[in-house]
């Protein structure tokens, strides 16, 4: 066991909204990764922080109806 708890669980959610294409609603990201909801939000603000301090062609979006990773 990790000492990180969201350890890997913000790869799993890029790669899930990138193999997406569009915008995927959070009750579905939580039912996919099993974890809670405040935990997918703590991975979605690392994985925001991630592509924009990375310097990566992607970006996350955050819309009413889900989240989606555009270019």
């Amino acid at each position: 066991m990790t000492d990180q708890p969201h350890a890997g669980l913000s790869e799993a959610i890029e790669s899930l909204l990138y193999v997406s294409g569009e915008p995927v609603p959070m009750d579905m990201l939580v039912r996919a990764t099993e974890r809670t909801k405040r935990e997918v939000m703590a991975a979605l603000d690392g994985l925001e922080r991630g592509l924009r301090d990375g310097q990566r062609g992607l970006r996350l979006l955050r819309l009413p109806e889900g989240v989606q990773l555009i270019s």
